[in-house]
């Protein structure tokens, strides 16, 4: 039902198809509030001139408030801390994490200076380069804005910009609102100028006797602050042209007439000028957002002023189509952007001029104001249409960088020297003809082809371990008396069924490819963990999924979290990634990293994915299934749990396989994989077949990116025959369990350090482990010895079978 035939509506009505361009035009002309009349050249020029005593003055009279100091006193700001509201304080912190992670993600792609060779001989790059100093703006007056303390100090100190100065109003008693100074404090900001308007744009831009001149001016604030920000941009970069708060919102059929008031009625209450309109393709919807404002807004402290705001620029459009509805979009050109649409995924990707877009019904346009982790500072007034959000890369510049060789200088003075003539600037060409005429004829060519790798020359490659006969000609020693203790196989031999499927397997498949899709592969290993078979990923080894699990989730710059000591492929696969990796290491060997610890590490820093080896490598311990979830459950990375000593620690524990696997986690757990290995409890080491199992929401992605023929024939066939043949292998990870705590005992007994393992590992300490690795080597036993990092003076030693730990215990008695 319309309203009522000569009511007045709220919204202004317009019909987008029935107008020519020429009405268009006009309305968008009319659509937003004239800007104000404020000039603030006067108080501009009146602070370059008189400094802070000018400053002091003009916040007694626009302020009412006198201050002696510009700056907030540390007791004050130190106080802020207790007169904040519990609640508030935990959503700042809360909000904080948000807008950390997301301008993280940015601040890590600025690290990435890849080389281009644009001429044999030339390579050019480009450098990340933050301002030194920032000056924020934070709104005050009516109301106080901690929330863009963070949007604006955040991406700063990510940036790398060296000293921030924040500036808000003061109250009349010279106090600032507390909520505004712990914000500051959340971000590690200690300079909080008391000051406010036009006056504290220009002290930022042209410095006082205390205020240093910043580099470049961020933020918001009324019409006096736009105005001097306008008035300092030619001595004073800024960020963007910021007035009244504008939305769009485009709703059909579908959409809820009820969030659409709400969102509307959010953007009317900043201020009497912001900007709201309807974009609908239907007159229903128009009609219900319209009975629906009056009711909404009696509910709100602050409805009248937003209804009047609404009444004076807040427009209903009817247009016929969605796309129609993406053209009024561009035309205005809005801050905020609401798709509450068909197809808003499909629509938000042909939008081109929107400060910021939310995509659905659950989306709030209020929810980038505060908590998704998006910037809130936003081009309005239709500079959307060339600006962007305040961003981590609006703190800093680009440096472009060049290195030319021997090689490249001829190539490049040809080109130089005829261009530079043709536009009359002949001491171009000769500054490249002088250094052409000194390269000599015969001059090495450089070899620049490292620079066409993505990553060459940055990644250490993972340490090899010396065959049995490269170990025997060091040692001089035949290589079959050599027992390796240092490579964490199962001892023993391979299980019968393994050396049975080896010696039937057909040598004329050797031409042939195997199965692709590994099928009696997935389901066997499907049907022992209970879990779909599209879940279960194979790879050649753990090795090979820890890349793919690698580059599935990271990209050049992103963060990945690894607890230390671990398993050194982490840091490898994300190396050649192109990945940050962030270190959390042990206070001790003997000592996990709390989960806690872990989650807030990788909150911090924004990783995008946790490595957790567990039964960890090299120390022998692991983490329970609820400290699994603990770390993982709801965070916004990829924890990915390597398993592959599972089946001895479930031996050790005596529960039935599988039992304990964070497998079981993934059904609550959606951000959650597993890596397994057949390489150890089973004996194949040599073979190369591990898995991943992933969660159902993951495996089309995984499954698209494994690759097709990794695991080779032979291989699936020696593991079908050992997973299936479970109760010969879980005998002997038993045994192993055994040998494993009599070689514990003997350790100790010779009173060395042991860290308690639940694998069929030891790692232990002894006073000298340099040469107590070198005794034991001259006798043909090999362990690892850790030289370097954490682990530095520690031996690892893995048991085999029972003859293997008899040989180990007793040469070690006899060395020791």
């Amino acid at each position: 039902m319309s309203p009522t035939a000569g009511t007045r509506t709220l919204l202004a009505r317009v019909d987008w198809s029935t107008m020519d361009e020429g009405s268009r035009a006009a309305w968008l002309a009319g659509s937003r509030a004239p800007a104000p009349d404020a000039d603030a050249t006067l108080i501009v020029e009146d602070v370059r001139r008189r400094g802070e005593a000018a400053v002091r003055e003009l916040t007694a009279r626009f302020d009412g408030a006198q201050i002696d100091s510009l700056y907030v006193p540390d007791a004050e700001l130190d106080a802020a801390a207790h007169a904040v509201p519990t609640t508030i304080r935990e959503a700042l912190e809360e909000a904080a994490v948000a807008i950390r992670r997301y301008h993280a993600a940015q601040r890590d792609r600025l690290r990435d200076e890849r080389p281009v060779v644009t001429v044999p001989g030339v390579a050019t790059w480009r450098r990340w380069s933050a301002i030194e100093r920032a000056g924020c703006y934070v709104p005050g007056g009516r109301a106080s804005y901690p929330s863009s303390v963070l949007m604006l100090c955040i991406p700063a100190r990510l940036a790398g910009v060296t000293e921030i100065v924040v500036a808000t109003p003061p109250r009349p008693d010279a106090t600032v609102a507390p909520a505004v100074l712990l914000a500051a404090q959340l971000v590690g900001v200690r300079k909080v100028l008391r000051v406010g308007g036009a006056q504290a744009i220009a002290a930022l831009a042209y410095g006082t006797a205390s205020v240093p001149r910043v580099d470049r001016i961020f933020g918001a604030g009324n019409a006096w602050v736009t105005a001097a920000k306008r008035s300092v941009q030619r001595d004073t970069a800024i960020d963007l042209p910021a007035g009244p708060s504008e939305c769009v919102v485009i709703a059909d059929a579908g959409a809820d007439p009820e969030l659409v008031a709400a969102d509307l009625l959010a953007q009317a209450e900043h201020g009497p000028d912001s900007l709201a309109i309807l974009v609908t393709t239907e007159r229903s919807m128009r009609d219900a957002v319209e009975r629906l404002l009056r009711p909404l807004a009696e509910r709100l402290a602050t409805g009248e002023r937003a209804l009047t705001t609404l009444a004076g620029w807040g427009s209903s459009v009817l247009v016929a189509t969605l796309d129609d509805a993406i053209e009024v979009a561009d035309a205005v050109a809005p801050e905020h952007l609401s798709l509450q649409c068909e197809a808003a995924d499909e629509l938000s990707r042909r939008v081109r001029h929107a400060g910021a877009i939310f995509i659905g019904p659950w989306s709030a346009i209020a929810g980038g104001d505060y908590a998704t982790g998006t910037n809130h500072v936003l081009p309005t007034g239709g500079a959307a249409r060339t600006y962007g959000a305040v961003s981590v890369e609006s703190f800093g510049r680009w440096i472009e960088v060049q290195r030319v060789d021997e090689r490249g200088v001829p190539r490049i003075a040809r080109v130089a020297t005829v261009l530079a003539a043709a536009e009359g600037l002949p001491a171009h060409g000769l500054s490249l003809q002088l250094r052409a005429g000194r390269v000599a004829t015969d001059a090495a060519h450089g070899d620049d082809a490292m620079l066409l790798l993505r990553e060459g020359g940055k990644v250490a490659p993972y340490p090899a371990e010396p065959s049995s006969e490269l170990l025997g000609e060091s040692l001089g020693v035949p290589a079959e008396t050599i027992a390796r203790y240092d490579m964490n196989t199962l001892g023993g031999g391979p299980l019968p069924g393994a050396a049975d499927a080896l010696r039937d397997y057909d040598a004329a498949r050797v031409v042939e490819y195997g199965d692709m899709a590994y099928r009696r592969l997935r389901a066997v290993l499907a049907e022992g963990l209970g879990v779909a078979p599209q879940r279960i990923v194979p790879g050649a080894g753990a090795d090979e999924l820890i890349r793919l699990v690698t580059t599935a989730t990271i990209g050049p710059g992103d963060a990945v979290l690894i607890p230390t000591p671990t398993f050194g492929m982490f840091a490898v696969q994300a190396a050649v990634a192109g990945g940050r990796v962030l270190e959390v290491p042990r206070r001790d060997p003997g000592e996990r990293q709390p989960v806690g610890e872990l989650r807030r590490a990788a909150e911090a820093g924004a990783a995008r994915l946790v490595w957790l080896c567990s039964p960890n490598n090299p120390t022998g311990d692991r983490y329970s299934l609820d400290e699994i979830a603990a770390l993982a459950s709801d965070l916004p990375a990829v924890v990915a749990v390597d398993e592959v000593y599972l089946e001895f620690a479930e031996a050790d524990a005596g529960v039935a396989p599988d039992t304990t696997s964070a497998v079981r986690l993934q059904g609550w757990i959606p951000n959650l994989v597993v890596l397994r290995s057949l390489a150890k409890a089973y004996g194949l080491a040599g073979a190369r077949v591990g898995y991943a199992v992933v969660p159902a929401g993951l495996a089309a992605a995984f499954d698209a990116l494994r690759l097709p023929l990794s695991v080779a024939g032979p291989s699936e066939e020696i593991a079908l025959a050992a997973i299936t043949d479970r109760e010969t292998a879980c005998r002997r990870q038993r045994a192993m369990v055994a040998e494993r705590r009599r070689l514990s005992e003997v350790l100790e007994r010779l009173s060395y350090r042991t860290l308690p393992s639940v694998t069929n590992f030891v790692t232990f300490r002894p006073p000298d482990a340099a040469g107590l690795a070198a005794r034991l080597a001259a006798s043909g036993v090999i362990l690892r010895e850790y030289q370097t990092g954490p682990m530095a003076g520690w031996l690892r030693a893995s048991v085999r079978d029972r003859a293997g730990t008899d040989r180990l215990i007793d040469t070690l008695e006899a060395v020791a």
